[in-house]
C-alpha cells in the first residue's frame, strides 16, 4: 500500500510524465493537460486485484465464519477500498499543475484528513474483528479461512 511520505515522490514521477507528453516536438499540435493525463496508465497491485475482485463479498458469505466476523471482513474490504481511492485522489491532486501551489496544499489537506479517518475507522473495525474472533472461539480452519479472505 503507499504511504503518504511516499507519495511525493510518485506525484514527482506522474508530474514529469505529464510534463514530456505536454512538451512535445513543437511541430506537433499542441496537447492539452487531458490529452497528456491519458497516456498515464495506473496498474492495480496484485492486493489491490484481489480487494476489488473480492468486492462482491461472495467468498466471504460463503465462507463458515460466524455473521459477526463476516460483517466485520466485508467493512473493512469497503474501507480499505475507499483509503486506496483516497490514496489516488490525492496522487492526483499532487500532480496537477494546474492548481497553485496554496490549492494544491488545500486539497491535498482535505484528502489527507479524510485518509486519516478512513485510517481511524480500519483500526475501529480490526479492534471489533479482534473482538469478535476472541467471542467466537474459531476453530483452526475458520482461522484460516478468515486469514485466506483477509488477504
Amino acid at each position: 500500500m503507499l504511504s503518504i511520505n511516499n507519495t511525493s515522490n510518485v506525484t514527482g514521477h506522474l508530474a514529469q510524465q505529464v510534463s514530456v507528453k505536454a512538451n512535445r516536438d513543437p511541430e506537433d499540435p499542441p496537447v492539452d493537460k487531458l490529452t497528456a493525463l491519458q497516456g498515464i496508465k495506473v496498474t492495480l497491485s496484485e492486493q489491490a486485484q484481489k480487494i476489488s475482485a473480492a468486492a462482491n463479498n461472495d467468498d466471504i458469505d460463503k465462507s463458515s465464519l460466524p455473521d459477526s466476523i463476516k460483517q466485520a471482513l466485508k467493512m473493512l474490504r469497503e474501507l480499505k477500498a475507499q483509503l486506496a481511492e483516497k490514496q489516488a485522489q490525492l496522487q492526483s491532486v499532487m500532480a496537477d499543475q494546474s492548481l497553485s501551489d496554496e490549492e494544491r496544499m488545500q486539497k491535498a489537506q482535505g484528502i489527507q484528513s479524510e485518509i486519516a479517518t478512513l485510517n481511524g475507522a480500519i483500526a475501529t473495525v480490526n479492534g471489533n474483528l479482534i473482538k469478535a474472533i476472541k467471542e467466537a472461539g474459531l476453530s483452526p480452519d475458520q482461522m484460516s479461512e478468515m486469514t485466506g479472505l483477509m488477504a
